[in-house]
This record gives C-alpha cells, sequence and structure tokens, in this order.
C-alpha cells in the first residue's frame, strides 16, 4: 500500500494491480506481479479518495513531501488507530491474514493463493 499508485487502480473494473516499483527501489516480495479484484466498499472507498487527493503525485498515500509514507511511521499509526478501536494488538501481517481468511470461504484456494 506504501507505494500503490493511482495507475495501480481499475476503479470500473474493481482490480488493483500489484506491480514492483523500480523508480521507489520496491519490489514485490516474489516479484510476480498480480492483479486482485476490488469489493464495491474499497471501490467507494478510492473513489471518494482520489475526489480529494491532490494532484502533486501519482502515489494514492504519499507523504507530506510527495513520497511514499515511511513503513515504520505506518505501523505506529496503525497501531494508534487498533489501540483506538479496541484492538490489544494489529499488524499489517495480521490484516493481511484476516483478509485471507474472510476470503478463503469465498473464493477457491487455488485463486486465493495468487492474491
Amino acid at each position: 500500500m506504501i507505494h500503490l499508485e493511482w495507475e495501480d487502480l481499475v476503479l470500473h473494473g474493481a482490480i488493483v494491480h500489484v506491480r514492483n516499483k523500480a523508480q521507489w527501489g520496491h519490489h514485490i516480495k516474489d516479484w510476480e506481479e498480480r492483479t486482485i479484484p476490488m469489493n464495491s466498499d474499497a471501490v467507494a472507498l478510492f473513489a471518494r479518495l482520489r475526489e480529494q487527493a491532490p494532484r502533486t503525485t501519482g502515489l494514492v498515500f504519499p507523504s507530506s513531501a510527495g513520497t511514499p509514507i515511511d513503513g515504520d511511521n505506518l505501523s505506529k499509526e496503525l497501531a494508534a488507530v487498533a489501540a483506538r478501536a479496541g484492538v490489544p494488538w494489529c499488524s499489517w501481517q495480521v490484516l493481511r491474514q484476516t483478509f485471507g481468511t474472510v476470503n478463503s470461504l469465498k473464493v477457491a484456494p487455488a485463486v486465493l493463493k495468487e492474491w
């Protein structure tokens, strides 16, 4: 999400392209780019965010300098949000695993593995 760019989102097709980002020195864990579907709530959220987004950068979640947000700072923000919500402990990995668990009831395991 740190390196997510508007060109990675296809809102009318409800998909996200997960891509390597050489310009930011970022590569996907397995180097294998893929396409992930979005549900209607995610599409609506990104559409609203796009309306409010500054046009100075292609990043969906830029820092105030227009560069990718620092991952450590983002993790601290996630911990603060989780604490306010009464969640005792949360990490990006926990969210990823939760996504997998919830969606394992909806899609075939081979499809979920590709996401």
